[in-house]
């Protein structure tokens, strides 16, 4: 007869935390000493980074900041799911952190590494940011808007300045961490164009794919952005229109609508970046569901995932994520 040993079991569930804690540590170790070798090689070699004949060195970049670790993990789970990204190392994907303006505890850094082993961990250099130019600026003037009241601790969004800056890249799909994956977007790579991003305003079904100097303004929560606008001198021309306090009224959205006004871009179809805060009925999320290839929670309509109403959708997609995944809610402002 099998007789069960209560100190035993209890024995066994301590080594597997430890050994969990040791792996996670490890995976951390690790990735410190990759960005380090990384850095040192990028800065060390004089060879171009793509020479003729190897494929493009590629990464799906995003922040995911403690305070909304469940909408990030839901994030990186629909774009594993979903996004159609390559099985093999052909495209990174890439979190950029900051101890200050976008704090990810280890915890939270595990927590995805259990998601996708293969994730990647970046903490740029933030010395071109202060507590000062987070604000909005218009002209000189520190300016408020209702949104700032309800996501008080948005002080992340400027750390996308810094992927201007990761030259290890040739190409970089920067992706907003409250977003949804529902189709391929694997495909945006294959664009024959070095900026590719979404026109701002309410998602439109008639407004397809356009390419020139436009004047449409974008919306930076998905943009595809290639080298040469992956340079020293493209990060050094953000940090200039940051500190002009001029051009931030909508934060790094204004900043970089302003940097790019004069440079060919091609606007993408809304599919690729539907935003959800201008639609107000489960009819309209129903019908972004069913259309859309990517969902975007911008602004304060992210905490409507929090309510857990299942009256639409894509809540209840969101909450089948938490079930799946075994994710606790957190997302506070």
């Amino acid at each position: 007869m099998f007789n069960r040993d209560d100190s035993r079991i209890d024995e066994l569930l301590k080594e597997i935390k430890d050994l969990r804690k040791e792996v996670g540590e490890w995976r951390r170790e690790a990735e410190k000493s990759t960005a380090k070798t990384a850095t040192i090689l990028t800065l060390a070699s004089s060879k171009p980074a793509n020479p003729v004949g190897l494929r493009p060195r590629r990464a799906v970049v995003t922040c995911i900041t403690d305070n909304f670790i469940t909408l990030g993990a839901v994030f990186i789970a629909s774009l594993v799911e979903n996004g159609n990204l390559p099985k093999t190392d052909e495209v990174d994907v890439v979190v950029i952190s900051d101890p200050k303006f976008a704090p990810l505890s280890d915890d939270n850094k595990d927590t995805l590494f259990s998601i996708l082993p293969k994730i990647r961990f970046i903490e740029p250099d933030t010395s071109y940011l202060s507590d000062d130019l987070v604000k909005r600026w218009d002209n000189g003037v520190v300016i408020k808007q209702v949104t700032d009241a309800e996501l008080p601790s948005k002080k992340s969004v400027y750390l996308k300045l810094a992927i201007l800056n990761l030259t290890e890249y040739d190409e970089i799909l920067w992706m907003d961490s409250d977003m949804l994956v529902l189709k391929s977007i694997f495909e945006l790579f294959s664009l024959p164009t070095k900026l590719a991003m979404v026109r701002g305003g309410k998602p439109h079904h008639h407004f397809g794919v356009s390419y020139g100097v436009q004047k449409m303004g974008f919306n930076s929560g998905l943009m595809l952005i290639k080298k040469p606008y992956i340079s020293r001198n493209s990060f050094n021309e953000a940090v200039r229109l940051l500190n002009e306090k001029t051009h931030t009224v909508k934060q790094d959205q204004s900043l970089l609508n302003a940097q790019w006004l004069n440079e060919e871009r091609m606007y993408l179809p809304h599919h690729y970046n539907w935003k959800m805060g201008l639609l107000n009925s489960d009819k309209t999320w129903d019908h972004a569901f069913d259309h859309a290839r990517v969902l975007h929670f911008d602004g304060p309509c992210k905490f409507k995932l929090k309510e857990g109403t299942t009256n639409n959708k894509t809540t209840a997609a969101f909450h089948d994520y938490l079930r799946r995944y075994e994710l606790r809610m957190i997302m506070e402002p």
